[in-house]
């Protein structure tokens, strides 16, 4: 049998384009609980006296309105009171939850910590640490949270407790940090969210939805159905998993990332000019570097790389941080020539998430393309180790791989695992055709390609 077929370097499950989400889900999934400030009843916990003027009951009520545009009015005044009453920590306190939402996180990181030397309470060690986490430090919440929990156990404490830990890794603390924060308040929503969010990140889609869906009962917010449709995408369930971004899109027309995922959703099912659209709207609606970054990925996909290119730096140039544009940007130089900018822009990529496998995916097939196997090898063999349970499509890769080193036992050691997995991936029955056909497995070989064929695979039809 003539082994003449060409690599596949397009991601071959949904639910791996899925993985592109993973960057920016978690900060997405924070958003939805922002800073937290209680009614002025509440205020007495912070150890500072009810000594409110009418204007400050007005501000805060305005903050408490997310649906209101006052937050450079509620500024304005807080400036003024506070230069007035500069020990007025109420006041700092609500100013330094107020700054992040005109972008300012170094005033307000001042402000807070202000309050939290000054009059410690349960909520001003909760902001503060809510603030660190957004600029990305997940340390020192850890040691805000544990003070927060000794004077209070109101469940907002362990619902972004339990989401440092996932930031870090910490998959138990997390879990069981995160079912604390359930059993304080089976009502609330937000638990349930930040659950289904970690259980989408560790792969367990169905434990995911469940959650999600808890959280939906108890309130409808646009992120939320945005988590269940990315859901129902990684489980195939693409008329749902479209519906339920779209319920997103009609509660929140200004929420990018739904456009940014239905435009995924798009790439992987070949319909590239409704996923250019939808992530023209995406950067229309605020997310310029992501929407491009994007743009640049389809391109890449349908192989006009010029485009690619041009907007892969865009994206570049807005700051982006998503591991995937320096990646694909990193194949088009490799293939231009220009080695060495491509070794720059992977180990760019790898920088920002060397915990990514299908980065190190990306690059196996990329260089199993380009002969060289013992490089290409090597990647697979990382992008292995990074996932918590086997994944055919990098063990298809690897098997590929392996069968072009002529290790055909080890190809067909995982292209058998690959298959277990996912049975009706075309390409691996194929693949597995052309092991056995090596190994001398000539009725076994038939019988894959056979099937290969029936699963609609043209190349394997050719050979009967």
């Amino acid at each position: 049998m003539k082994n003449e077929h060409a690599i596949n370097d397009k991601m071959s499950k949904l639910s791996k384009l899925n993985n592109l989400f993973l960057g920016f889900l978690g900060s997405l999934m924070l958003l939805a609980t922002p800073f937290l400030i209680l009614p002025n009843s509440s205020f007495g916990q912070t150890g500072t006296p009810d000594k409110f003027s009418n204007s400050l009951d007005e501000a805060i009520d305005l903050l408490n309105d997310r649906k209101s545009n006052n937050t450079k009015k509620i500024i304005s005044f807080l400036d003024n009171l506070i230069e007035v009453e500069p020990k007025n920590y109420q006041a700092i306190f609500i100013r330094g939850i107020t700054l992040p939402q005109e972008f300012d996180l170094a005033k307000a990181q001042i402000d807070l910590e202000l309050v939290v030397k000054e009059k410690p309470s349960w909520l001003a060690l909760y902001n503060l640490a809510y603030l660190y986490v957004l600029q990305g430090k997940i340390d020192e919440p850890i040691e805000l949270l544990t003070k927060a929990k000794k004077l209070s156990n109101s469940f907002y404490i362990y619902t972004l407790l339990a989401e440092v830990y996932r930031i870090k890794g910490q998959k138990e603390d997390h879990l069981s940090t995160m079912k604390k924060a359930i059993e304080l308040n089976p009502k609330a929503h937000t638990p349930y969210a930040h659950l289904a969010n970690s259980l989408y990140h560790f792969g367990d889609y169905k434990g995911s939805l469940t959650k999600i869906n808890k959280a939906l009962s108890i309130k409808k917010i646009a992120y939320y159905h945005f988590l269940k449709g990315l859901n129902l995408v990684a489980l195939d369930d693409i008329n749902k998993g479209l519906a339920s971004l779209k319920k997103a899109v009609a509660l929140s027309p200004e929420l990018s990332h739904v456009y940014l995922a239905i435009g995924v959703v798009m790439i992987n099912d070949e319909r590239y000019q409704e996923a250019i659209d939808n992530f023209d709207e995406a950067i229309a609606n605020g997310s310029v570097a992501t929407g491009n970054a994007f743009k640049g990925i389809t391109y890449y996909q349908i192989k006009k790389y010029a485009l690619a290119k041009e907007y892969l730096q865009i994206a570049i140039d807005n700051n982006t941080n998503n591991p995937q544009v320096y990646n694909h940007l990193g194949l088009i130089l490799y293939k231009e020539g220009d080695k060495g900018k491509a070794e720059e822009n992977f180990a760019k990529a790898l920088e920002i998430n060397d915990r990514d496998p299908y980065i190190y995916a990306d690059l196996g097939w990329f260089f199993a393309q380009n002969k060289l196997l013992t490089r290409s090898l090597s990647y697979f063999n990382q992008a292995i180790n990074r996932v918590d349970s086997d994944d055919d499509s990098l063990l298809l890769g690897r098997g590929v791989v392996y069968h072009q080193l002529d290790e055909n036992e080890l190809s067909l050691i995982d292209l058998n695992k690959s298959i277990e997995i996912e049975k009706d991936n075309s390409r691996a029955y194929l693949f597995r055709a052309f092991v056995n056909d090596k190994l001398g497995n000539t009725k076994l070989a038939m019988a894959d390609l056979a099937k290969a064929c029936t699963l609609g695979d043209q190349l394997a039809c050719s050979f009967k």
